[in-house]
């Protein structure tokens, strides 16, 4: 009740204020009343004359007052007064019934016509400004009442317009001319000031025409008319009897038609148009010229409560604003429902930023430039910060990236803000969720955030964007990516076929080109730089991995070099064999998952990184070898976003790298490693082989990636070259081998640590059958070879170690490991190490073999004949009774496999599938390779795979090379071959030397040694060997002049295959 009385009060005050306005003076009606002294009564000719010519005082009767509802009648005269005097002329009889006819028609005229509105007095502030005669305001309410918004027209005068922004359905219109000046006058008048408006009436679209008073008393629209910015509008000056106040109006206009003030002064109208700006605008200049002193400038458009459309001074150029250091909730425009929708309190943000700068006159101190060209700064209006009150009243929170860098005090203060606004719980923080108003993703409860701070040594680039890093204090290793930054990508090819030279256009080829050099030159300054350097890694956010779609589950073959297995269809054999020391690091399946699902529970950190306090994605940005990410509305950023966009403005102004594709230097380098075949890399060889009489050592090439200890791919700069290179004599444990994984990955460890990324020094020797180049590895002098061997992770390869110049030295450092015990030699006994004693003149090793399996006359397969030959009966008894049922069929598996031959069981290995099922299986105790049927395949159980190794040991004949393949003579060798020895249950073989998983062999026979009796019938020839080996291949020599001179075969048209040999040496 006490509200109810207070409000009527108010209201009862406001009516009296306004009571007493005259439309037509500045002084209040009551005051010129008392002013003016009564008339004495007039004469009844000076009365007829007043009847005909209204007073100006009968004018303010006709006109009602702003609180009088009806206007007074005048009363009817008396019957005396109505009726003619005695003597009066029959003419004046007439005027009077004339002048009593015109009565009553006006009477008439003003019944038929419709009751005016009643006047309403309404109070309010002045938000916005639209033209020079009209503007919003915000109209005054009780208490708890929401406030009103009233779009207010000036009543009688009328105002150039202003031209219509560019939109979407129609282009930008020019201004009308004095438009801008007209609104900039009445804008300074009353914007922000509290008005008097009393409103004559309301139009159909809902504007209120009214006449309007600012400080009490002064009329608004005459002020307007007086200064020349607006005219009288023509229907208010057309009427019969216009009202005093547009009589008023009109000499005002005219007195400023004499003056030749604004709109009237038709000399300067060509001037008085704001230009229209097409073109883009450049906001990095803009910023470099106007950093370091206030932006004058005009609010046009609060878009959110943080983003400003301003009208810079004196350009009147059009532009959005950034406020620095905050962000407040979104809004959009929803195409599909046609309304404004907005995040939580973003209209209220919105609202707030009208409230205080719309239509103001700001100071704009720039900080930086975002990558849409809009500006970044502080602004101020009426003495206070914009942002520092959004973030007080709780409408935006703190925004690190776009906060000024050079200012800390000035970030610092808002920090605090927002701080006690979060304590208070005003609008934003009051929600549930506050961050969820800005769309910052959120962590699942179960993921591993990152580390803020890192400070470590980078000891991997794994690829561009990224780094691995140690970290000193916990000796964990960090995946570190740069954050809003985006790097070239590296095509892994180099040259266009003629079918993707059609399908691209030769800019897209020479684009490619260009972002594959710039991305090799920013792997190098990274690499020169970074790599191996302490840093310090900042946190700027966070984001959560992309789970993965789930996939239909299959089998996925093991990854296999092509050049391990022989596979020969249409009922020829097929033997499948593996090389330790060329297997590619690839982790296995299980790791692979465990290592997803670590990564889908982790957290991905973007992180600024500091060499000695140096941004180094500040200087990438500069020389123009990475761009600067473009990020959504509400994305997070880097800590220096602001920085780094004009960091890129330099570099595209100066055209550097990226930003000049058309004059960066194509990258010609010839990876040898892509398609890698033996043919391929001969091709390379000359010029990078070291020969007696030209040595070639390149001593600046970069590894770029550790394969395993004794494989690592290079690049050559020299010769321009990528290539694939492996320490010769030589080799690493296999991955695969269980009990020998943890030695094979520490090698790795141990070759990536001291050459990954860093320049070393090779000596090329030849290339072995898969393409990769053999030789010698030097980092700083060392030999990497000797390294590993004196550590205990690699092996002397036998024979191939006692055949290369430095094999002496390789045995020893090999022998220096054995007696420590080291890693592979743990269990090592010197009375066992039968391999130490295999040398020209030494014992060795010999042992009983029976061949099981024949591929050519020097390929074979042979089962060495022990006490644990006795097993495979076992086996055989075993292997019926086992079960049937499902089998994982792919590449690896063990199976008990059906013989076709004799319909027995024996243990194999699936090589490949084909389709229908059909795997091609290798008998591991035999060496035979056939087709199997599913039906025909069985479970092997773990039990019986370790219950005996595999008893087929791959073996070849030591000091001899067979006819070619598909000669004359490559069916007779073999043959010949079956005969020495198919008719022996076990013969005698003596070990020359081993090479990978091939035992190079002497086969005894009654005859003397198989290798000799093919030589000497002229179906083999002897192959070049060491001085090491000059007893051995003494014989084998002696037995192949016999063949010339008997022309046995191959030597039957005399001495032309040792001549093409020394030919092909030449």
């Amino acid at each position: 009740a006490e509200s109810k009385q207070r409000q009527k009060q108010q209201e009862t005050r406001r009516a009296r204020s306004c009571e007493g306005y005259s439309m037509s003076s500045k002084q209040p009606a009551q005051q010129k009343k008392k002013q003016q002294a009564p008339a004495p009564a007039p004469a009844p000719a000076a009365q007829k004359q007043k009847q005909k010519q209204p007073t100006p005082t009968a004018a303010k009767q006709k006109q009602p007052a702003p609180t009088a509802a009806k206007q007074k009648q005048p009363a009817a005269k008396p019957a005396a007064e109505q009726a003619p005097a005695p003597g009066t002329p029959a003419t004046e009889l007439e005027q009077q019934q004339q002048q009593q006819q015109q009565q009553q028609q006006q009477q008439q005229q003003q019944q038929q016509k419709p009751p005016r509105q009643p006047r309403v007095n309404v109070y309010g502030r002045v938000k916005s400004v639209q033209s020079g005669d009209s503007f919003d305001l915000i109209a005054d309410q009780a208490r708890g009442v929401e406030p009103q918004m009233r779009t207010i027209a000036i009543t009688g005068i009328s105002a150039p317009r202003l031209g219509r922004f560019p939109s979407a359905n129609a282009p930008q219109t020019a201004d009308e001319p004095f438009a801008w000046d007209s609104r900039e006058y009445l804008r300074r008048k009353i914007i922000g000031q509290r008005v008097a408006c009393v409103i004559e009436h309301t139009s159909a679209q809902g504007r209120d025409y009214a006449t309007v008073f600012v400080n009490d008393t002064e009329n608004v629209g005459l002020s307007i008319v007086q200064e020349g910015w607006a005219h009288v509008r023509q229907a208010a000056t057309a009427a019969a009897q216009p009202r005093p106040e547009i009589v008023e109006l009109t000499k005002a206009e005219e007195t400023a038609k004499a003056a030749n003030k604004g709109i009237h002064n038709a000399a300067a109208a060509q001037g008085a148009v704001r230009p229209i700006y097409t073109g883009v605008f450049d906001a990095y200049a803009f910023y470099s010229a106007n950093s370091a002193a206030p932006v004058k400038a005009i609010v046009e458009q609060a878009r959110t409560g943080s983003v400003l459309k301003v009208s810079l001074l004196p350009s009147l150029r059009i532009v959005n604003v950034s406020l620095a250091g905050i962000v407040s909730p979104r809004l959009w425009w929803n195409a599909e429902t046609k309304r404004l929708e907005a995040e939580p309190f973003g209209i209220a943000s919105r609202n707030f930023a009208e409230y205080y700068t719309l239509h103001r006159d700001i100071d704009i101190k720039l900080t930086g430039v975002e990558k849409n060209e809009e500006l970044i700064g502080t602004v101020t209006c009426c003495g206070r910060d914009v942002g520092q009150e959004l973030l007080r009243a709780g409408f935006a929170v703190y925004q690190q990236w776009s906060a000024p860098k050079t200012n800390p005090e000035y970030c610092n203060a808002l920090r605090a803000i927002e701080a006690d606004a979060k304590a208070k719980k005003l609008h934003i923080w009051s929600l549930a969720a506050p961050l969820a108003a800005i769309n910052t993703p959120q962590p699942s409860t179960d993921a591993i955030s990152c580390p803020e701070v890192i400070s470590g040594k980078v000891i991997d680039i794994p690829n561009l964007g990224a780094l691995t890093v140690l970290d000193t204090v916990t000796n964990e290793t960090h995946k570190i990516i740069f954050s809003s930054l985006l790097f070239p990508m590296a095509a892994r090819q180099q040259t266009f076929t003629a079918a993707e030279s059609k399908r691209t256009t030769p800019e897209e080829q020479q684009r490619t080109k260009a972002e594959n050099a710039i991305a090799f030159e920013a792997r190098e300054y990274l690499r020169k730089h970074i790599f191996g350097a302490e840093i310090t890694c900042k946190l700027d956010y966070e984001r959560v991995p992309t789970a993965p779609a789930a996939a239909p589950q299959q089998q996925k073959p093991k990854k296999k070099n092509t050049q391990k297995q022989q596979t020969k269809q249409s009922g020829e054999m097929v033997a499948v064999f593996g090389d330790e020391d060329d297997e590619i690091a690839q982790p296995h399946e299980e790791e692979q998952e465990q290592e997803e699902q670590h990564k889908a529970q982790s957290m991905r950190g973007y992180y600024s990184i500091f060499l000695n306090k140096e941004n180094v994605a500040l200087t990438l940005v500069s020389l123009g070898l990475v761009k600067v990410a473009q990020h959504g509305a509400r994305d997070p950023r880097s800590s220096a976003y602001d920085q780094l966009c004009l960091a890129e403005r330099r570099a595209t102004a100066e055209k550097k790298g990226w930003w000049d594709p058309a004059h960066v230097k194509p990258l010609d380098i010839n990876d040898v490693s892509l398609n890698q075949t033996q043919a391929r890399s001969k091709q390379f060889l000359p010029f990078l082989q070291s020969t007696p009489g030209s040595p070639k050592k390149f001593e600046h090439c970069v590894v770029e990636y550790v394969f395993s200890a004794t494989r690592v791919k290079l690049y050559v700069p020299e010769q321009h070259v990528m290539l694939s290179f492996s320490l010769a004599a030589v080799r690493a444990p296999a991955r695969d081998d269980v009990a020998r994984k943890p030695i094979a990955e520490r090698g790795l460890l141990f070759v990536k640590g001291l050459c990954h990324f860093r320049e070393v020094a090779i000596d090329v020797e030849t290339v072995d059958r898969t393409g990769n180049f053999l030789g010698q590895l030097m980092v700083n002098g060392k030999n990497i070879a000797l390294e590993l061997l004196e550590q205990g992770l690699v092996s002397c390869i036998p024979g191939v170690t006692q055949r290369h110049p430095l094999g002496e030295r390789l045995e020893a450092a090999q022998l220096k490991a054995k007696k420590q015990h080291l890693c592979l030699w743990a269990n090592w006994k010197e009375e066992e190490d039968k391999e130490a004693e295999a040398t020209n003149g030494g014992k060795l090793e010999q042992f009983q073999v029976a061949i099981s399996e024949i591929v050519s006359c020097t390929q074979f397969f042979v089962q060495i004949v022990s006490s644990e030959s006795a097993k495979l009966d076992v086996l055989r008894e075993k292997l019926p009774s086992l079960p049937s049922g499902p089998i994982a069929t792919k590449p690896g598996t063990y199976v008990a496999a059906k013989y076709s031959a004799d319909g027995c069981w024996y243990r194999g290995q699936i090589s490949a599938v084909q389709p229908g099922g059909v795997c091609i299986v290798f008998f591991i105790d035999y060496g035979t390779v056939e087709l199997v049927r599913p039906e025909d395949m069985r479970p092997l159980p773990d039990s019986l795979v370790q219950y005996l190794a595999p008893q087929a040991r791959h073996a070849s004949l030591a000091f001899i090379k067979p006819p070619t393949e598909g000669s004359d003579y490559h069916l007779a060798a073999i043959s010949a071959f079956k005969e020495l020895v198919g008719s022996m249950q076990s013969v005698s073989a003596t070990v020359e030397y081993q090479e990978k998983n091939v035992l190079y062999l002497t086969l005894s026979c009654p005859e003397g040694s198989v290798n000799a009796e093919l030589v000497r019938e002229g179906l083999a020839t002897v192959e070049r060997a060491g001085r090491r080996y000059e007893a051995r291949v003494a014989p084998l020599l002696a037995a192949q002049a016999e063949a010339k001179l008997a022309h046995a075969n191959m030597w039957q048209y005399g001495d032309c295959y040792d001549s093409d040999e020394e030919h092909k040496q030449k």
